[in-house]
């Protein structure tokens, strides 16, 4: 299946559940929502909206000295930021349904406004024209789109698209609401929508809103080949500009075939009959139509990419990445922070991962006030070898630990026998140095847990390898 027939339509139909009758019977309401009903009807962007344009086009012209006059403005809506950027003199290709450009009167205005740019502006209709472009970009502006996109897996594909439209070294600017009182009154129990809330209540097709915090913005486009350059003050709102980077980690994973496989949701219905979402008995042949599935969930999606490195030294910077989104994900509660890549001692060492403990309580809270092991930072080596691990690998790890530092760590790899990584960590306990060895069925394990939200069966897998760790004292 290709992206074109994936969002043929900015409409889609879900049915979702809705709770039980007198009777007993099953519930099920019918929510339409039409992506296009959110873009604004002001003709150009608000005053903080142009003063993070000023300090992002800044800092990318002064601080880094980078050519950023090619912009790609994607879900531009009825181009409100293309045409005032066009006024400041940038090229802008504008991305958007052709809805919004043929139905709306405003947008047929602020379109004509665009050309009289000439060759400075350029319209790519969405999906189709976009997707066949093979233009570069020197930034990409996600301005409000996201978040008012009802399928978690398509934002992580209009990512994956974002990306291969940057030129390499390329940026992304995210810009979303947040924390905004008036639009969170609107977002009640009685019209949440998957991970977000439906709202319209005046209008049959519905929109759709979901605030997002900065932690879950980086993990999006972390997971998806960008690194955090720079975040922007600004309040009620997300301003934070991303760098692409040469890995990855969801290329070839989420395709629109396996979204499409894995979600039952009909696209481009016709318009809904009332006002009120339809509420009906749900027949036993009857399927769900909802945004999620768990064979899209984030820590799905990781394993698939687990499996899917090869081991060796080719993808080895890959794997490392991959292991820090994991961390990052099955630990978000346990662990402030994940440093990449740190130096220890003045550079003369360096450690692939370092995790700043924040604990206030569970497994990593009792390895210091349980078992007295010091484990304020607690260093993670990622090892993608395709031979067994020995000696040096574990004296690697071993010696990444001290008092100063903290006594506990992680090594990580891949295929091998689990007894003899259990034997190396042991042979560093009589300096007590404490070290768990994970390989990619431990990893596949915690992300299940952590996709169910069984925080207890991640704290049990835990303490069984520290048991077994310990256990020949």
């Amino acid at each position: 299946m290709s992206i074109e027939d994936l969002w043929k339509s900015p409409v889609y139909q879900f049915r979702i559940p809705s709770g039980t009758d007198a009777d007993g019977n099953q519930l099920v309401k019918e929510v339409v929502v039409d992506v296009t009903t959110s873009a604004p009807s002001f003709d150009a962007p608000g005053k903080t909206l142009r003063r993070i344009f000023t300090e992002v086009f800044d800092h990318l012209r002064f601080q880094k000295s980078e050519k950023t006059d090619r912009v790609l403005d994607f879900g531009a809506g009825k181009l409100r930021n293309s045409v005032y950027l066009l006024g400041k003199k940038y090229n802008v290709t504008a991305v958007e349904f052709e809805k919004l450009s043929k139905e709306s009167v405003q947008g047929q205005r602020m379109l004509e406004k665009a050309k009289r740019s000439g060759s400075r502006f350029r319209e790519l209709i969405f999906p189709h024209e976009f997707v066949q472009s093979n233009a570069r970009f020197d930034i990409v502006l996600i301005v409000n789109v996201l978040n008012v996109m009802p399928v978690p897996s398509e934002r992580l594909l209009v990512l994956q698209h974002c990306y291969e439209k940057l030129r390499k070294g390329g940026y992304l600017l995210w810009y979303t609401q947040y924390g905004d009182l008036d639009q969170n009154k609107r977002c009640t129990n009685l019209n949440v929508l998957g991970d977000g809330y439906y709202i319209g209540g005046n209008r049959k097709f519905k929109s759709f809103y979901r605030e997002f915090s900065a932690h879950e913005i980086d993990e999006m486009l972390t997971s998806s080949g960008f690194v955090l350059e720079k975040s922007f003050h600004v309040s009620h709102n997300q301003a934070r500009l991303y760098r692409k980077e040469d890995t990855n980690v969801l290329k070839q994973v989420l395709r629109p075939d396996l979204i499409k496989a894995e979600l039952n949701i009909r696209r481009g219905v016709a318009k809904p009959e009332e006002i009120e979402p339809k509420i009906a008995i749900r027949r036993k042949k009857d399927s769900l139509q909802e945004p999620a599935t768990s064979g899209l969930a984030i820590e799905s999606l990781y394993v698939g990419k687990l499996a899917k490195i090869k081991a060796g030294k080719k993808q080895a910077m890959e794997y490392q990445k991959l292991v820090h989104l994991i961390f990052s994900r099955v630990f978000e509660k346990q662990f402030s922070k994940i440093k990449f890549e740190e130096t220890l001692y003045k550079g003369r060492k360096r450690i692939d991962l370092i995790a700043i403990n924040s604990a206030e309580k569970g497994f990593f809270n009792e390895l210091s006030s349980k078992h007295q092991i010091k484990c304020g930072f607690i260093p993670i080596e990622c090892k993608n070898y395709d031979c067994r691990l020995g000696n040096p690998e574990f004296d690697q790890i071993g010696g990444r630990l001290s008092k100063t530092l903290g006594l506990f760590g992680f090594l990580v790899y891949r295929e091998g026998d689990e007894s003899t990584a259990l034997s190396h960590c042991q042979d560093r306990l009589d300096d007590d140095k404490h070290i768990i060895a994970l390989n990619d069925q431990d990893l596949a394990a915690l992300l299940e847990f952590r996709r169910t939200g069984d925080e207890k069966a991640v704290e049990d897998y835990l303490h069984d390898k520290f048991i077994a760790l310990v256990g020949r004292k």
